[in-house]
């Protein structure tokens, strides 16, 4: 994320110093490096979408998995504690999805907390369905 901002503030400074520019040289040495900043920004760009994609696949997909296998348990589920104790699981889990899309949207120094909280929402979570 970092180098895609990076790449995108050097493509906007280059931009701007062809327009100052006047000498036909200088402005063709501008052209030539504002082509390899926007190769650099496109490249950063293809690489945050790839990692934004694993990413968000990586988190969703089991925990998906888990909750649509709780709701399901949820609706077969006759005894009021039982169906208590599932939607407790069902708001658990729910709170781990949000803190990931916190945690993946987060900056650098934020992490490390979002990280334990998200621990600790699965620890949460495992208790829970012990006692189901």
């Amino acid at each position: 994320m970092k180098a895609q901002i990076r790449a995108a503030k050097k493509v906007i400074a280059l931009r701007k110093q062809l327009l100052k520019a006047s000498n036909p040289k200088v402005k063709a040495a501008i052209k030539a490096q504002l082509k390899k900043a926007k190769v650099a920004l496109k490249q950063a760009k293809t690489a945050v979408k790839a990692i934004t994609k694993k990413v968000d696949g990586a988190f969703s997909k089991k925990l998906t998995k888990k909750v649509a296998a709780i709701k399901a348990k949820l609706a077969a589920a006759k005894h009021p504690e039982r169906r208590a104790a599932l939607k407790v699981q069902l708001k658990i889990a729910d709170k781990i999805f949000a803190l990931k899309k916190k945690y993946a949207a987060a900056p650098e120094a934020k992490k490390p907390a979002l990280r334990a909280k998200i621990v600790a929402a699965k620890a949460k979570l495992v208790a829970a369905t012990k006692k189901v």
